[in-house]
């Protein structure tokens, strides 16, 4: 009995242990942080891609600098994400720059079904004289 009381403790600290509480009138409450980057010139990124049934891609991205943004530059890449995990380029839009401090683009590209696919947005934003480079990245299949 001794051992099966042991064992019992031992898999239950080993799995997260038990919530243990003095007090059974108090709660304790998780609070959810996010995990984000702290940039200098980049308040907000994101990328975006879909596919439809026949497929066509529908991709889109948008970055806001912080107040005082030049200038946001960006490189995106879709590409086919072979069975091994290496990327296949499929078509680059290059150099879309925008002056100021937000940026947004979208397009459409037909491509093979049956594959994952990745879009990839390379972004430099620029301000203050300093350009601060950041990736962002989305992935779907084309059924």
């Amino acid at each position: 009995m001794k051992k099966l009381l042991i064992t019992l403790c031992l898999v239950a600290v080993a799995f997260g242990g038990l919530p243990v509480s003095a007090n059974t009138s108090v709660t304790l409450q998780s609070q959810y942080i996010p995990i984000c980057p702290h940039w200098t010139n980049i308040f907000r990124g994101d990328a975006f891609l879909s596919f439809n049934s026949s497929g066509r891609a529908t991709m889109s991205g948008h970055i806001i600098g912080q107040a005082g943004t030049e200038r946001i530059s960006v490189n995106a890449i879709l590409s086919r994400i072979n069975p091994n995990g290496t990327l296949t380029p499929v078509a680059t839009w290059s150099n879309l720059t925008v002056m100021g401090s937000t940026w947004s683009w979208s397009h459409a590209h037909y491509v093979a079904r049956g594959h994952q696919y990745r879009l990839t947005l390379s972004a430099a934003v620029a301000r203050n004289g300093f350009s601060e480079a950041a990736t962002f990245t989305s992935d779907a299949w084309a059924h």
